[in-house]
């Protein structure tokens, strides 16, 4: 089920290239969320001094938004997170529109219904 998750994943990005062209993407890994759970990330500008302009969303297995996603400015050592109650929420798409991805820190998580974390992962490093 991952390895098809992240084909799916893999091809929605390729196929979505264009209209990203000058931006750079960070996708998380894929998390299941359990029934009445939620999934979500958070992403921090580690930089000391250089903010960052960025795009975040989640998607679904299919690669679809799950909710809406928006763009927003990191200033230097800040952070934004997002969350998403769909069952089908899966994993989140981080487009750095300007400033180095290689400041941007992002980790996606699974909460239980009770609003528990019961799971976390880094998103591999630019």
């Amino acid at each position: 089920m991952l390895g098809r998750t992240l084909t799916a994943a893999a091809l929605i990005l390729t196929l979505a290239a264009p209209a990203w062209a000058g931006s750079k993407l960070i996708v998380t890994p894929s998390l299941v969320p359990p029934s009445n759970g939620a999934l979500g990330c958070i992403l921090v500008n580690a930089s000391e001094t250089k903010s960052l302009e960025v795009n975040v969303s989640i998607r679904t297995t299919d690669g679809s938004p799950a909710g809406l996603g928006f763009g927003t400015a990191l200033l230097p050592r800040s952070s934004v997170s997002v969350e998403n109650t769909q069952d089908q929420a899966s994993y989140c798409v981080i487009e750095i529109v300007s400033g180095s991805s290689k400041n941007a820190r992002v980790t996606v998580w699974v909460k239980d219904a009770s609003g528990e974390l019961t799971a976390a992962v880094a998103a591999p490093g630019k």
